[in-house]
């Protein structure tokens, strides 16, 4: 198999003078008033403009289409490595951070991350200093500075995140899985480089990591394989103006797209069973099969029907047989880790202590399950169903942060520009969220890939004309608070009142099942890294200029008086202040107006008073878990002498009768008590 990068044909450059202003009727919802503009730079930056009058947020994206895939051999994590580094300064604003202080200062925030094909950097800020901003933003793909010592430093960065993924069990899981696929391909990379990566191992070879990076990126970050989005309040033709200035200097340099043919997954990595042990107590079963990507029929949407039928919870499907044993607590399927050259389909179980005992059983129900899906055909009124709350869900849909919107738009412009014609540029909002092409071919093609070798069992499921509430747009979720629980429902109107009372009545006739339960004890000491961190911000804070500090304050209040951007945000704040009780509608004006005359000396004299380490008017409250794997700490930490003003706290209910102010609020709808 023939893994080595392929260059095609990337899209064709706009002419010398001015962007190229490309008249395309682009795809968005029928509530949607903001307006869209496809223009192409002189350097053959494909560019989406969008104006929004209501926004009290500008944003941009772009997406780079170079990820990890392009590591060379020896130097994993460089692309993830240069994503860290181009924050760090460049030719036109060398102090170090500036972009990111800049923008946190001016109320907005920044993120990037790194994939297998594209890397994507995003940001939002205050509308009146979106020029400013992109300025600065423009700078990490004109003249970016990469020092020695900042090289360093983002390194270790680099491998501080590393050491944090190691504690995750998806990070930990997804690296297994890249781990077991052909060495051939670029899949079974290391994506995320750490110190041994990114310096150890260079060094070894007699490599010099920083100039490897500033190589790389000389010749892989070129205009033609990058796509921006920019989305402020301004008109379109204002927009275009200010990316016109801001991003014609980004060089081309010619690069062809990358492309990695060929599958992970070569017949004799198939067919095996990995037994994994995870951080946190539980087991989960993962089974993946390699299939014909998604990406290549989006208009059909093949993977969206079968991961309907195989994740169906209601009465009939996998799931409802799983939990009804005691076997399963939830079961999610779909296409993951997908590229226009490979994909995956995953079926992802969390199992019960009971279940882990019938691991075998339910891999047998599961592939039996799969086998009625292949002989029971593709009922087309399925797919109607699907494609009609897809169209809902698509047309009637909340805006979301602009921030968001735009990193998810660029990241759809990518597919269209490495393969063109995937996505073009109608699609770009619309991508493959609302399968429109009913494909029986297609769909049987993609659950006969879903084959194990021995299926050979009897069939007793029954396909069911019933929906679950989620595949209806509507989602709930029973929530355990102080006073009892929350139960909390999201979609369309005239479906509430079913889905209020089905719930209700689930729990009204809830019978506890021992074998239900879990037990999942993470045992984590922050307390020294707290002190450090405060140490360091007292000196921050002290040595803090007059106008910076106006500066974060003005941030804060932007900040708070954003619109909200749908009816999720503005209930969640108005039913945070009923749960709490505490019932003040207008925090967020009150708060406004306190750091309207808030000063620096003020913020001071509290820090030092409540905050600071040793501040005399500080309490602190530090509760540690250790599961039965840390049983050894746990008994050092109960021998040991505690810190000097540590008190430990043996019984927790005399404890809490003894605090002055224990008894006097209760919150929660119908029971405040002040």
């Amino acid at each position: 198999m023939d893994s080595r990068p392929r260059e095609v044909e990337s899209p064709s450059e706009a002419g010398d003078g001015a962007a190229a202003k490309i008249e395309v009727e682009v795809t968005k919802p029928r509530n949607d008033k903001r307006g869209y503009r496809r223009v192409v730079l002189p350097n053959a930056l494909e560019c989406l403009l969008i104006s929004d009058p209501d926004t009290d947020k500008a944003a941009a994206s772009m997406n780079v289409s170079v990820g990890y895939f392009c590591d060379p051999d020896g130097l994993e994590g460089l692309a993830h490595f240069l994503e860290h580094m181009l924050f760090y300064a460049s030719e036109k604003y060398p102090i170090e951070d500036s972009y990111s202080k800049y923008i946190a200062e001016h109320g907005g925030s920044t993120n990037a991350y790194t994939t297998s094909e594209h890397t994507n950097f995003y940001f939002d800020v205050n509308n009146d200093c979106l020029d400013d901003a992109l300025d600065r933003f423009a700078q990490f793909f004109i003249k970016p500075l990469m020092s020695p010592d900042a090289t360093l430093r983002e390194i270790k960065a680099v491998d501080s995140e590393n050491q944090k993924n190691l504690l995750s069990d998806p990070w930990r899981m997804s690296q297994l899985q890249k781990h077991l696929c052909s060495n051939n391909h670029p899949y079974h990379k290391f994506s995320t480089g750490n110190w041994n990566t990114l310096e150890v191992k260079p060094k070894e070879k007699g490599l010099d990591t920083r100039l490897e990076l500033i190589n790389f990126y000389d010749s892989h970050y070129s205009a033609n394989l990058m796509q921006l989005v920019v989305y402020g309040k301004e008109s379109l033709d204002n927009i275009q103006t200010l990316v016109e200035s801001k991003f014609c200097d980004i060089k081309n340099v010619g690069r062809k797209q990358f492309s990695f043919p060929g599958h992970p997954c070569s017949s004799k990595d198939l067919q095996i069973l990995v037994k994994a042990v995870p951080i946190k107590q539980g087991h989960t079963l993962r089974v993946l099969w390699p299939i014909t990507p998604n990406i290549r029929h989006y208009k059909e949407g093949p993977c969206r029907y079968v991961s309907h039928l195989i994740g169906h919870e209601g009465e009939g499907s996998l799931f409802y047989i799983l939990k009804k044993l005691g076997w399963a607590m939830s079961l999610e399927s779909g296409e993951r880790d997908w590229s226009y050259e490979f994909s995956f389909f995953s079926v992802v179980i969390q199992l019960t202590d009971v279940g882990h005992e019938h691991m075998e059983d339910v891999v047998g129900l599961l592939f039996r399950y799969i086998t009625l899906l292949q002989t029971s055909g593709t009922p087309k009124w399925i797919f109607d169903e699907l494609l009609a709350i897809c169209e809902t869900g698509f047309n009637y849909r909340d805006k979301s942060p602009p921030m968001n919107y735009v990193a998810n738009i660029s990241s759809n412009m990518q597919v269209y520009s490495s393969y063109v014609h995937i996505f073009p540029p109608e699609d770009w909002l619309i991508a493959s969220s609302v399968p429109s092409k009913f494909s029986p071919d297609a769909i049987q093609r993609v659950l006969n890939e879903l084959t194990p070798d021995n299926v050979s069992y009897p069939l007793f499921f029954v396909l069911l004309s019933a929906y679950d509430a989620e595949v209806a747009g509507l989602y709930y979720a029973v929530v355990p608070n102080d006073t009892g629980f929350q139960v909390t429902m999201v979609g369309y109107n005239d479906k509430m009142t079913t889905l209020l009372e089905t719930v209700i009545g689930k729990i009204a006739d809830f019978e506890v099942k021992v074998d239900r339960f879990s037990v999942i004890k993470d045992p984590f000491n922050i307390d020294a890294r707290v002190e450090a961190f405060l140490k360091m911000f007292e000196v921050t804070l002290h040595q803090m200029p007059d106008a910076e500090f106006k500066s974060n304050v003005n941030a804060l209040i932007d900040m708070k008086l954003e619109k909200y951007k749908n009816i999720r945000e503005e209930s969640a704040f108005f039913w945070g202040e009923i749960s709490e009780g505490t019932l003040k509608f207008d925090r967020k004006e009150a708060e406004v107006a306190a750091l309207r005359e808030l000063k620096k000396e003020e913020l001071i004299e509290f820090f030092d008073n409540h905050v600071k380490v040793g501040a005399p008017e500080k309490k602190i409250l530090s509760i540690q878990v250790y599961g039965c794997l840390h049983s050894s700490d746990y008994e050092k930490i109960l021998h040991d002498a505690p810190p000097p003003h540590w008190h430990g706290i043996t019984d927790i209910f005399s404890f809490r009768r003894s605090r002055p102010l224990y008894g006097s609020f209760k919150g929660g709808a119908g029971q405040m008590k002040l």
